[in-house]
This record gives C-alpha cells, structure tokens and sequence, in this order.
C-alpha cells in the first residue's frame, strides 16, 4: 500500500522536473568560496541579455545548506521516530544583482563538514522566478 502512495508522488513531480530540465536557465554561473567559506566570489558564464540589461531586477540568493541530519523524536505523534533532513538553510543572504562578478561575504561561523552546501540562485525580485542557479560541496 505504501508504494501505490509513493507512486503518486513520484508522478506529481517527475513531470515538473523534467519539464524544468527541457528550458535552458538564462543565467550561468560559477561559485568559488575561499578557504575557510567567509566569502564566495561569483563568475558569470553567460547571461541572457534581457537580464544583463535590467540587473537592478534580480537578486543573488546565497545559502548555506546542511544535509543528512537525523532528529530522534522524544515526544508527540512521531515519538520513538527518527526523521530524516535534507537540505536544511543554515544562513541565507539576499543581495542586490548590481555586479555579478563580485565578492560576497558570508557570516556564518559554524564548523563546515561533508555534509555543507553553498547554494546560489538568482531570482528576479517581483516574479520570484530563478533564472539560475548553481552548487558547491563542501
């Protein structure tokens, strides 16, 4: 029974996905942190004229994301339970798109292990479309 329901999950979404992956994203970029992740430096790749034209629309989101946690749950509905996370936002920036080759400083002082993430996504600020995005594993 369990599996009719994960089924329908998976039909829900894999279209959207799929759908997603047949545009290319108008926005290409790398991410490089320095050593310690206190700051990343953003290169463009390529972008789409329409938004190299009106950068004073988007935004540069920056998130630090932690994967693999497990809560053990000691009380209510899911008591006795472990849950698993994925992707958990740590820290997260919103800054202006105004220079897309730039620094940017990140002020998140915890420890960073295999299990940390830096994702950036460019959004444009009145849509909340993301034009692109990219990854670095720790």
């Amino acid at each position: 029974m369990v599996h009719v329901s994960l089924l329908a999950v998976i039909r829900i979404k894999l279209p959207a996905i799929e759908d997603a992956l047949k545009h290319t994203p108008q926005a290409y970029f790398t991410i490089t942190p320095n050593e310690n992740w206190s700051e990343i430096e953003i290169n463009p790749i390529s972008m789409n004229s329409a938004i190299a034209d009106s950068v004073e629309n988007y935004e540069l989101n920056i998130c630090i994301v932690e994967r693999g946690l497990i809560t053990h749950v000691i009380r209510g509905e899911n008591k006795g339970k472990e849950l698993a996370h994925e992707n958990i936002v740590r820290w997260m920036s919103t800054n202006p798109l105004s220079n897309i080759r730039a620094k940017y400083m990140i002020d998140y002082y915890a420890g960073f292990d295999e299990n940390f993430s830096i994702v950036c996504f460019i959004q444009h600020k009145q849509s909340l479309g993301i034009v692109g995005a990219t990854i670095w594993n720790y």
